[in-house]
């Protein structure tokens, strides 16, 4: 019948003691009679720490700990930190001292204060009480530095820097959420935090946020509050799809014709966190050349709603026009600074109907030109007898 036995060692530490090594301050004649777990070698006829100068004999865990500035364990294989210190991993090239720097590479720390955080109180003239990396003391408190143009993130923990802030490409991850450490375009070698091509400028927070129709989550890609946008299945639109539509040409969500409104006129002075909760109960401005009257987004006068809920100058055709101001949803567009039919080869203005309206066998319904003004429909009808029907292939034409 086949015995295991299972033997269970002591700590390397413990077993060093039943082996008879010798703790701090015994007397001794070499190194090897001391305890060298504890990191204890034979000096000057005692066993004494490591490297008197950089070590030190903390009694509370009986063993030597570094001084502060001098290397130490990052894993806690070596020497501890002494009281009122910490292990912190620093490059293996900002090493100057301590008995193991020249050693392997896990050797990675250094024995420092330990380090205040934001809103923390800090003195600069005393260890332990020193700030963070990235933070300044500033009365009696670590801040972020706002002459760098920093703020706190409270998601990240740490100071970040605004947008136009100087950044350095080492430490990229110091720019804000959505922003990158990017080089001038005048001096390459000046570089400065801007923001992502899907991120705008916050004017309110001074920070980047995801611009209309950039992908969005809750926890760092917030998106835009100053322009109304709300992150709906991860894509930033505009917060009442139903009622409120994007403006390319205004770059902000608008709320259509018809819908209710109470945003005040002008711009309002007030602090970024009462400027977001005054957009998100006010909601947006009513769309262009609309006001807000009674509670209800109407056009303004000689404007008329369009069936898309927004308002359109009624400029008589063959009028003076400048671009965009004639009425697309009568086939009419601005050519040569007169409104005229979109296509004046199969569309004859009728004065009857106020409209452009395209002739037998020819397009009809909403066409849409990419590029063309910002993608705007234009609404053909057709001229009677026609009628815009649907043909088997899925177009639209005039047929009678």
């Amino acid at each position: 019948m086949l015995a295991v036995v299972l033997c269970v060692f002591p700590a390397s530490s413990e077993l060093q003691v039943e082996m008879g090594f010798k703790s701090f301050g015994s007397s001794c004649d070499r190194s090897e009679e001391c305890n060298r777990n504890l990191w204890l070698e034979c000096y000057q006829g005692k066993c004494n720490c490591t490297k008197p100068s950089e070590t030190i004999y903390d009694q509370r865990i009986d063993r030597c700990t570094g001084k502060f500035g001098s290397s130490c364990f990052q894993w806690g294989v070596g020497p501890y930190c002494q009281e009122n210190s910490i292990c912190k991993l620093v490059p293996q090239s900002e090493f100057t001292t301590g008995p193991f720097k020249k050693t392997r590479a896990q050797y990675h720390g250094q024995c420092q204060a330990p380090e205040s955080q934001f809103h923390q109180d800090c003195d600069d003239t005393r260890e332990g009480s020193k700030c963070a990396e990235g933070m300044a003391c500033r009365r009696g408190k670590c801040d972020c530095n706002p002459d760098h143009r920093q703020y706190y993130d409270e998601t990240r923990q740490k100071c970040s820097i605004s947008p136009g802030g100087r950044c350095n490409m080492r430490w990229d991850s110091r720019c804000g959420n959505n922003s990158i450490c990017t080089p001038n375009n005048k001096d390459r070698s000046v570089y400065s935090c801007q923001c992502s091509s899907d991120s705008e400028l916050d004017e309110d927070s001074n920070q980047c946020k995801i611009r209309y129709l950039g992908r969005c989550n809750s926890l760092n890609r917030e998106c835009n509050p100053d322009k109304y946008l709300n992150c709906l299945d991860g894509i930033c639109i505009c917060r009442n799809p139903l009622n409120h539509k994007y403006s390319l040409r205004r770059q902000i969500c608008m709320t259509l014709v018809g819908s209710s409104c109470n945003h005040p006129i002008g711009k309002v002075d007030k602090t970024p966190t009462e400027t977001k909760v005054l957009n998100e109960t006010k909601g947006p401005p009513c769309t262009e050349n609309a006001d807000c009257l009674n509670g209800k987004c109407e056009c303004s006068g000689n404007y008329f709603e369009t069936p898309d809920r927004t308002c359109q100058r009624d400029i008589p055709y063959e009028s003076a026009c400048e671009d965009g101001q004639c009425n697309n949803y009568k086939g009419m567009v601005c050519r040569q600074g007169k409104c005229s039919c979109f296509d004046q080869n199969n569309m004859l203005y009728q004065d009857k109907h106020k409209a452009c309206l395209a002739q037998l066998g020819s397009a009809c319904g909403k066409v849409t030109i990419d590029g063309f003004n910002n993608n705007q429909q234009i609404w053909i009808g057709c001229a009677r007898p026609a009628t815009c029907a649907e043909t088997t292939s899925g177009t639209f034409k005039c047929l009678s």
